[in-house]
């Protein structure tokens, strides 16, 4: 158990003069403040398998299809027998 030691001038506020000493604090604070200061963060080290080239493709690539041909094709010869 803790006990408190008070002297005669040191009294517990029953919270009236709890509103002057914040005021007071806050007016000789400077204004707001930002957010406390951090170190400097250390960048993740990425470690890739790859080159700086970009890699070969993992499956063969598509087989371009034949394009449309170069003239219509000829009308079907008639034959008679």
């Amino acid at each position: 158990m803790a006990w408190l030691a008070f002297d005669e001038d040191q009294s517990l506020s029953s919270g009236i003069g709890r509103a002057e000493r914040q005021r007071s604090a806050l007016d000789c604070s400077g204004g707001p403040k930002g957010p406390p200061s951090a170190p400097p963060t250390i960048p993740p080290i990425i470690i890739t398998p790859y080159k700086y080239q970009t890699p070969e493709p993992a499956i063969d690539p598509r087989i371009t299809p034949p394009g449309p041909p170069v003239r219509p094709p000829g009308q079907p010869a008639i034959y008679f027998h």
